[in-house]
């Protein structure tokens, strides 16, 4: 009785058991408390913000995505970049490349071989000072200047060292009908994972 009496007030005391072992201990695993193999989500921002062209010179919103020859395609779009699971966010230095491909598209699904590219582009998220594209992008892309069968694009702001100045594309095959309704298409994909891609598109027409 005094053994038994003694080994309850040790067990009380230390907090371990007369038969050995750790209170504290279990036989399966705990959480976590978080995912330990978060993956990256990349993609297109959602309406609002969602990729879209647009003509400043239309006062219509049934208009606003039609264009006359000479008549500029403003094109811009947000992405989205953070990780699955509890934390979400990016590290505050951290920098994350991603290539981004524009075509003019007869619908709504890419088609690399035949689609007509307007250009190629490298971003930064978060935005650089040499880049013109990050978080957000901005292009503008003059539409048949003078008649002719052409679309010229410059990256926004200017100046930078990963921008362009006048792209010029020639439309002749693509143009096979005037009016056309057409389809742009951004392709986005991050640099250092070639296969995290996302796709938009906005539909536009060309007169």
């Amino acid at each position: 009785m005094k053994i038994a009496t003694t080994c309850i007030l040790a067990s009380a005391f230390f907090l371990t058991s007369c038969g050995g072992g750790s209170a504290g201990s279990s036989s399966s695993d705990g959480a976590t408390g978080g995912d330990d193999n978060p993956d990256l989500i990349f993609e297109f921002a959602g309406p609002p913000l969602h990729a879209r062209v647009f003509n400043l010179a239309s006062f219509s919103a049934e208009t606003e995505n039609h264009f006359h020859p000479g008549e500029t395609i403003s094109l811009i779009w947000d992405m989205d970049l953070y990780f699955s699971g509890d934390n979400p966010f990016l590290g505050l230095l951290d920098q994350y490349l991603y290539d981004s491909s524009v075509y003019l598209s007869n619908d709504t699904s890419l088609d690399e071989a035949t689609d007509l590219k307007l250009f190629d582009v490298e971003c930064s998220y978060p935005m650089s000072l040499e880049h013109a594209c990050g978080e957000t992008a901005h292009f503008q892309c003059l539409y048949a200047k003078d008649n002719a069968n052409t679309i010229s694009c410059t990256s926004i702001p200017l100046g930078r060292t990963k921008g362009f100045l006048d792209i010029i594309v020639d439309t002749t095959t693509f143009l096979d009908a005037i009016p056309k309704d057409a389809h742009v298409i951004i392709k986005s994909c991050l640099r250092e994972d070639p296969s995290n891609c996302d796709e938009a598109n906005y539909p536009l027409k060309l007169l």
